[in-house]
Parts: structure tokens; C-alpha cells; sequence
């Protein structure tokens, strides 16, 4: 696991509405803007599209499906602990949809003798406004809590004067509250309830402002979106060597668009989504310590349900998925010996989303990998697995288009992508002197995936309009690269630098051809300077080369920065926040986006910043401490 920690910190003041930028500090991670005027996004991992990626909260599956362009965005960061990552191979076990990788969101819990209470506010010159938060409390030796609250609003903004929002109206609540109780010495129980509620409202800005719509003035998209989840986590010690624990999540999501592409014309499309998830997973540790073994079953269900305009019309493109996936796990570590160790696992997933077939498809998931410790500086990870995505039309190119005439799917034309994938890193850790230390690992990566899953035109029974649909490519894709980390530490500085490259093609007749938006070479580099507790400064760089658009033509390389400035007074925390201080726009570098004779802004494909140059600044303090530090 690739995990960050410090620069969740560095990256809630950087953009405490959003979990979104927390992302960008790990190489190898990309946020790809799927729509300008609503700012939706997903993110990539290896090059790969974002809907290879599984986004988890405290290891629940909580975004997807008809929020997955808006899952990552609506996570206010505020009560993050950290950020686990696991990419490609090592990723595959979790199931469908983990080809790319697996990004675990964890939150902070509460500590006994370390309570908080943070008051979080923030604004920015693009008409941002954020107040945030955060109590955690450890009551007694058997009961806590936290609760997390969180207000979000986000002006319409224009930033090169065409009329058109780069960054639209948004207007977001959440509340998260967890529950932690012992119930017994063994038996240890997590209750959780999360409550989203948004309105994004982008296009023509003077229609978002409150203009009626006429023949000039007519483009908007409107998102209105809720969310209801519950978790329960139960976790009981047999023994020593033996632990059970049941985990729960039901999410109730709602989500509903509209959209005036065209003069007279307003598409609509809303809808319902119900997931649940279940797992019950016994732990095993044998007695010689050089064994532990864990099994398990596990539920999964979808369910999606398009909401009619009209009750009594069915809407051409009627849209409705369901379908459950169960899936028995196991996984088998041993330690050799203090320099080897090996793992082994095996996943078996079935799943009826070809109900049409009268069956279910089974998926057979095997994992291996090894760890060799060449000695106490140098060691490398060699593994290798098989992964599977099921077939949904909620996908980024739906996305861009309202969900307006998408097709539902095929029934059994349509089949579900699988994987292979390998990973090979090798890391060197090592102190040099009493306050240097330096770390460098580098990673090897390739994953093909066979019959990917493809957006088409299709026509179906005699419709005049074009439709589309997804469809099974005859071929493959695949992606490889490597990653380099360098990570210095001495005295009050860190010193980070990570490069990136990533060469992922599509093939198909016979031909090869390179993915669009993706960067063949992508460099980041931080810089920070810290006392603890008094001041910080930092300086984030982030380099790529030129993408090739659908089109063919090839855009030229990006480079932007930013830096924060922090100083703390009394477990106040004070601090003043840019980004893209080189002003990268991608209307600057591209030109105009207006499409006549619609005065329809085209942004199917994002490749550069909108908003441009941005500044935010804000108070972040911990109320207990400071009480405490004036006592």
C-alpha cells in the first residue's frame, strides 16, 4: 500500500471542499475533468479511464455507477487521516471494477487524552466560501464519536469573459457522524450515517444569474444530487490468533440532470441508485507468526431505476440496471524466512447482470506476489493478477452527454472486460547522517485488458436521432510505464519528485492507436519547509507533455505551480493558498469553445485548467487544544 498522511493536512488547505486535490500528491494519479460547465471529474490511475478505479471510504464501496463523475468531488476532506493507494495488480482482488487501482479514503477516529474540535473556514477570488466542522471525542474507554459537517458554496464564474462558466454555481451540505463502542472487551462495533445534498448550476452565465432563456442565451446544465449511506462494522476477537468481522453499507443515491443544449429544447434525466454491500471475514493468525490467513464471503447489489418525465410515456433510452455479484475470498501470507516472504489469493465473483442468459457469469480472480528483502535498505515486490470490470452504461462519454440517448445494454451482446496485470517495484530506504533520510522507489507496471468496453453509435429501431451505446471493441488495450519516487527529508525540509511514464494504446484491426488525454511523461515535485507548530512553506511543480485529442491533434505540454504559505499560533492555523501561478487556461492556449450557430460551448474534452490563476486563503483552528494551551 502506498499510503500519504502529511499531505492530507497540505492538501485540505489547498481545497478543504473537495477530496479531489489530496489525489493529485501521489504520482501516477491523474483528475480528469469530464465536463466543464458542471466540473464534474473522475479520476485515472496509469493512464487508464477513471472508471477503472474503485474509490473506497474506510474500505466501504461507497461512489459509483450515476455518481461516479460526482463521487470524488462531493468528499469534504476535513476528516481525512490519510490516503491509501494500490494500483494496478496489486488492486485486482477487490473485485469489479479495481483493474487501475484502489484508492482507500480513511478517516480519523477518536483517541483517548486526544480530543478535537475543528473550525475550518475558507474563501477564494473565485467566489468560494467554505465552513467546515470536525469533533472527535473518545468519551470513555468504550465509547466515542465524531461528527463532521460541512458547507460549501461556490459562485458562478467566468474566467476569460466568453459568457460561459468555468467554474459553476455550486451549492453543497454534508454530515457524516460515526458512532464507536465496545461493547465487550472482544467485540468492537462502528456505527456511521452520511447525508450529501448539491445543486451545480454551469452554462451561460447570465441564464445561472437568472435570465429567461431566448434565442442567444439558452445553454445551462443543472445537477441536483443526494446521498443517504449508513455503515455498521462489527468486529469480534475469538482468541488470539482468531478474529471475525462483518462489515454493511446501504447508499441511497439521487441524482437529477437537466440540460439546454439546443434553442427550445431541454433534455431531462433523472434517476435512483441503491447499492448495498456486505462482507463477513475471518482472520487467522497461526502461532509461529510467519502465517496469516484470511476467507471470506461478501454480497454486492446495484440497482438503478430511471425516473419518467412522464408516467405514462417510457423515455426512448429507458435506462434500468440491477444486479448482484457474491464473491468468496481468500488469502494466504507467509514469511519464509526474514528475507522472503510470498502471498497468494483467490477471489470467485458471480454475478447475474446477463440475466437474459438465465444464469450468472463467474469470474476467477487469482493474485500472487513476492517480497524479497534484499537487506535492511533494499528490498522488491514482484506480483501478478486477473481482474474483471462489469459492463454499465454510467460511463464518462454518457457523462458529457446528459445521459441523452444513451442506450441501455444488450442484455448478453455486451460482456463484461477482464484483465492481466503485472507490477515490479524496487525501493532503497536509508538514513544518512542524524537528520537526513532518503527513500527512492521504482515501479514497473503493465495491464491489458481484453474486449474493452467502447462508447458507438448505434441506431435502434428506426430512431431518426443519434444514439449511442456500449459496445465490446474486437482487440485489446493495454498500459505500461514506470513511476520513479525520490523523497528527501533533512531538517526541517522534505523534498519530494516523482516521474511518470505511461504509454497506454488501443488495439484494434490491426492497428495500434495511443489514448487521448493522457501524457507520455508527467513530473511532480514538492518542496516544503516546516517548524511544527510555527510555519510552513511549500511549493508544488507539476510538468506534462503534449496529449493527443480524439480529433488527432496533438495540444502542447502543461506546466503549472502553486504555493502555501501556513503559520500557526496556538493551534491556529493561518494560511494563504495559489494554484497554476503560470495561469495555464486551456480557452488561452486553445483558443475560442463556442460552436456556431448554438453558441454551445464544446468541452467534450478537458485538457488544461479553466479557472486559470487561483488564489484561496482561510483559519483553520482546533478549539480543545487552544483552550487548553490558554489554560
Amino acid at each position: 500500500i502506498e499510503a500519504i498522511k502529511d499531505e492530507v493536512e497540505e492538501g485540505v488547505m489547498m481545497a478543504p471542499a473537495t477530496a479531489s486535490h489530496v489525489l493529485t500528491h501521489v504520482a501516477g494519479v491523474q483528475l480528469q475533468t469530464t465536463s466543464a460547465t458542471s466540473a464534474t471529474s473522475n479520476v485515472r490511475i496509469q493512464g487508464l479511464s477513471g472508471r477503472y478505479t474503485q474509490i473506497l471510504q474506510d474500505g466501504f464501496p461507497l461512489y459509483g455507477g450515476l455518481g461516479g463523475s460526482l463521487g470524488i468531488l462531493q468528499i469534504p476532506p476535513v476528516d481525512l487521516q490519510q490516503v491509501e493507494f494500490l494500483k494496478g495488480s496489486a488492486s485486482t482482488l477487490y473485485g469489479s471494477g479495481a483493474i487501475a487501482g484502489v484508492i482507500n479514503l480513511v478517516s480519523k477516529r477518536p483517541e483517548l487524552g486526544n480530543d478535537e474540535t475543528t473550525v475550518h473556514l475558507n474563501g477564494s477570488q473565485l467566489g468560494q466560501f467554505d465552513a467546515n466542522v470536525f469533533v472527535r471525542q473518545q468519551l470513555n474507554q468504550k465509547l466515542g464519536f465524531s461528527v463532521m459537517a460541512s458547507h460549501n458554496l461556490q459562485k458562478p464564474f467566468d474566467v476569460n469573459g466568453d459568457g460561459f462558466t468555468e467554474l459553476p454555481q455550486i451549492t453543497r451540505s454534508s454530515f457524516t457522524s460515526r458512532l464507536f463502542w465496545e461493547l465487550t472487551p472482544r467485540t468492537k462495533a462502528i456505527f456511521s450515517l452520511g447525508l450529501t445534498d448539491e445543486f451545480r448550476d454551469g452554462g451561460d452565465l447570465m441564464l445561472v444569474e437568472g435570465r429567461t432563456p431566448d434565442s442567444t442565451h439558452f445553454y445551462r446544465e443543472t445537477n441536483k444530487t443526494n446521498r443517504i449511506n449508513t455503515t455498521v462494522d462489527f468486529t469480534h476477537t475469538i482468541d488470539s490468533l482468531n478474529r471475525l468481522q462483518f462489515r454493511n453499507i446501504v447508499s441511497l443515491f439521487n441524482r437529477q440532470i437537466n440540460l439546454n443544449e439546443y434553442i427550445g429544447e431541454t433534455r431531462n434525466f433523472s434517476g435512483k441508485q441503491a447499492t448495498s454491500f456486505s462482507e463477513i471475514a475471518w482472520k487467522h493468525n497461526h502461532v509461529s507468526k510467519k502465517h496469516h490467513s484470511i476467507l471470506g464471503l461478501n454480497l454486492n447489489s446495484n440497482f438503478f431505476a430511471q425516473a419518467r418525465v412522464n408516467p405514462t410515456i417510457k423515455p426512448e433510452n429507458y435506462l434500468d440496471e440491477g444486479f448482484n455479484t457474491f464473491g468468496v475470498f481468500g488469502q494466504h501470507d507467509w514469511d519464509i524466512t526474514n528475507k522472503f516472504a510470498v502471498e497468494a489469493g483467490l477471489r470467485i465473483d458471480n454475478s447475474d447482470y446477463h440475466k437474459d442468459k438465465n444464469g450468472v457469469d463467474v469470474f476467477v480472480l487469482p493474485r500472487v506476489a513476492a517480497l524479497y528483502r534484499v537487506s535492511s535498505k533494499w528490498n522488491t515486490r514482484l506480483s501478478a493478477g486477473l481482474g474483471y470490470r462489469l459492463p454499465t452504461v454510467f460511463e464518462q462519454e454518457s457523462e458529457v452527454r446528459g445521459f441523452q440517448n444513451v442506450l441501455p445494454l444488450r442484455g448478453g451482446a455486451t460482456e463484461a472486460e477482464r484483465s492481466q496485470g503485472v507490477n515490479l517495484d524496487v525501493t532503497y530506504r536509508t538514513p544518512i547522517g542524524k537528520e537526513v533520510f532518503f527513500t527512492w522507489n521504482q515501479l514497473f507496471f503493465y495491464t491489458k485488458i481484453d474486449a474493452p468496453i467502447v462508447f458507438a453509435r448505434a441506431i435502434r429501431n428506426g430512431a431518426t436521432r443519434e444514439q449511442f451505446e456500449m459496445q465490446n471493441l474486437d482487440g485489446y488495450m493495454d498500459t505500461k510505464g514506470l513511476e520513479t519516487n525520490l523523497k528527501f527529508t533533512f531538517g526541517h525540509f522534505n523534498i519530494y519528485a516523482g516521474y511518470v511514464y505511461t504509454d497506454p494504446k488501443t488495439y484494434s484491426d490491426g492497428k495500434a492507436a495511443p489514448f487521448t488525454l493522457t501524457s507520455k511523461h508527467v513530473v511532480k515535485t514538492d518542496f516544503v519547509w516546516e517548524v511544527k507548530g510555527k510555519y510552513m512553506v511549500g511549493l508544488d511543480c507539476d510538468y506534462r507533455t503534449a496529449q493527443t485529442l480524439a480529433s488527432g491533434r496533438v495540444v502542447p505540454s502543461l506546466f503549472t505551480a502553486g504555493f502555501l504559505l501556513r503559520y500557526t499560533y496556538r493551534n491556529i492555523d493561518f494560511y494563504f493558498n495559489t494554484e497554476n501561478i503560470t495561469n495555464q487556461r486551456q480557452t488561452q492556449l486553445d483558443g475560442t469553445v463556442l460552436s456556431a450557430p448554438y453558441n454551445t460551448p464544446q468541452y467534450t474534452e478537458i485538457w488544461a485548467p479553466q479557472e486559470g490563476f487561483v488564489y484561496n486563503f482561510g483559519i483553520r483552528a482546533n478549539l480543545v487544544k487552544v483552550a487548553t494551551k490558554k489554560k
